[in-house]
């Protein structure tokens, strides 16, 4: 148990995998731009190439599947020694943006771009944000204004979950299979010592849903 409560970031039922535990920021985007609504099922694959310890995969391919079908599709990994871009792309009719500081026409030139202050670094415009968000957590408290997300959070928690799970068993998973899912990934019981019930066993798609 200590070892897997110390190398949670590797155990899924401890981190949720890296599309929970590290992806939902880039989803939290999605659903933000696509005005909080819920795909009707996930379609994806993934697998593990790099990692060499604990039971889940180390990159994901997801699509995501909308009622009116509308897709969206998600990449993520986590392997030593790759390129790694941190970025969500939306595209439309007319251009697309890097959801952060530019806005391009369909051939690459730029529309728009943030106008950084003289000096100003990318870097720094960023962490300006984190700064402004807690400014206004504090304030929203000091002030007893209630800021309640949670319906929002848990949304994306179960999008997440989806995705996780189609790639873990090979199957299309949707929404509501995900939200009334009786898997189970912890222990059987949560006390110090040897853990038999989870073991260092990579999922094979393919399986059933359980």
């Amino acid at each position: 148990m200590e070892y897997m409560l110390r190398n949670w970031v590797n155990f899924c039922w401890t981190s949720g995998d890296l599309v929970v535990e590290q992806f939902i920021h880039e989803i939290d985007q999605m659903n933000w731009f696509l005005g909080d609504i819920r795909p009707v099922r996930a379609e994806a694959t993934g697998g593990r190439h790099r990692r060499n310890t604990g039971d889940m995969f180390d990159f994901f391919s997801i699509e995501y599947v909308y009622e009116n079908g509308m897709r969206t599709h998600c990449t993520s990994r986590q392997m030593n020694g790759c390129d790694n871009l941190n970025r969500v792309f939306v595209y439309g009719t007319k251009g697309y943006t890097n959801c952060f500081d530019t806005i391009f026409n369909l051939d690459g030139t730029e529309a728009w771009k943030y106008p950084y202050a003289e000096g100003e670094t990318t870097s720094a415009h960023q962490a300006e944000a984190y700064i402004q968000e807690h400014i206004r957590l504090v304030t929203a408290i000091r002030r007893n204004d209630q800021v309640n997300d949670m319906a929002m959070h848990a949304q994306s928690v179960i999008i997440a979950m989806m995705g996780r799970m189609s790639a873990y068993t090979g199957k299309f998973v949707t929404y509501e299979e995900a939200l009334t899912s009786p898997m189970k990934l912890g222990p059987d019981t949560y006390e110090f010592g040897p853990v038999p019930s989870v073991k260092e066993e990579i999922p094979v798609p393919g399986a059933p849903l359980e």
